[in-house]
């Protein structure tokens, strides 16, 4: 078992607990939107699971629903 002594901060000042748990909710929802077939918040959850990945250094997913051209209105 890890113990820490304090809480670990992410690069915005966020416990890394927390923003791993708003993370995995991100990803509930932006899966529930897509099966919806509602874009504009499948679009909106991908800009956030993309913000908390960069703020605790993961390697940042690649969504259909930031290009473009693939934008459903």
């Amino acid at each position: 078992m890890i113990k820490f002594d304090k809480p670990i901060q992410t690069k915005s000042g966020m416990d890394i607990g927390d923003v791993w748990n708003k993370l995995q909710q991100c990803w509930i929802d932006y899966k529930k939107a897509k099966f919806d077939h509602d874009y504009k918040n499948a679009r909106n959850y991908a800009l956030q699971i993309r913000k908390f990945q960069q703020d605790i250094g993961l390697k940042q997913a690649n969504f259909p629903e930031l290009v473009e051209s693939t934008v459903k209105q």
